[in-house]
């Protein structure tokens, strides 16, 4: 049966989530196999964005603008799909944390999972069209914006895969840092988890990622 109605945006969520666990199964197996056989490539990327980050901490405590730094915060950034990348902000925090006015930050693009995710979407496009018509770019971008918060868990992956490697680069000890800097990976300005330190405060406590 093909539907048209006004607004079908939550019935097309109800009809694709029995075909979205089973695709991000095979993008993520995917993806672990690119990240298998691409490791220096993304790790050089990846340590890009984060000398990025460094070096501007760096210059404004130079300037004594920049405490030591408490956290290191990798956030997904969740309108970035809106202008075709699928974007995470790097930042660093002192211990004030988000009340910390300083900004010093880097982006970091994980484009190889954004040309799976529109592998992804061209799938369940052909999925939708099976039962409703002329499908609306906005109705498209509501169901986008849900489901590329599952390749979080990815780049999650990633990030504890390279980190210490990262954090053993040039530039990190001359870094100014209390002994217990943590590296917090979420949604930005919102829940997440914390990758390495110890313990976790009251502003990133959280059971899960997503």
């Amino acid at each position: 049966m093909i539907i048209m109605c006004n607004d079908r945006v939550e019935e097309m969520r109800r009809y694709i989530d029995d075909f979205t666990e089973e695709r991000y199964l095979q993008s993520y197996e995917k993806a672990k196999a690119f990240i298998d056989r691409s490791k220096d490539t993304l790790l050089q990327e990846l340590s890009k964005s984060f000398a990025e980050l460094l070096h501007n901490t760096m210059e404004k405590q130079r300037c004594g603008e920049k405490d030591p730094i408490r956290y290191l915060v990798i956030s997904y950034l969740r309108h970035s799909y809106l202008v075709d990348r699928y974007s995470f902000l790097l930042q660093t925090y002192d211990e004030t944390f988000y009340l910390d006015e300083v900004e010093t930050s880097s982006k970091y693009h994980p484009d190889f999972l954004w040309e799976l995710f529109k592998e992804d979407m061209v799938y369940f496009e052909r999925c939708l069209q099976r039962r409703f018509v002329r499908i609306k770019p906005y109705e498209l971008e509501a169901i986008t914006g849900k489901y590329i918060e599952r390749y979080n868990a990815i780049v999650r992956y990633l990030m504890e895969l390279f980190c210490p490697l990262i954090l053993d680069m040039d530039g990190y000890e001359e870094l100014l840092k209390e002994d217990k800097l943590q590296i917090i990976f979420n949604n930005y300005r919102d829940k997440g988890v914390c990758l390495s330190g110890i313990g976790i405060n009251a502003y990133t406590k959280a059971e899960g990622l997503i």
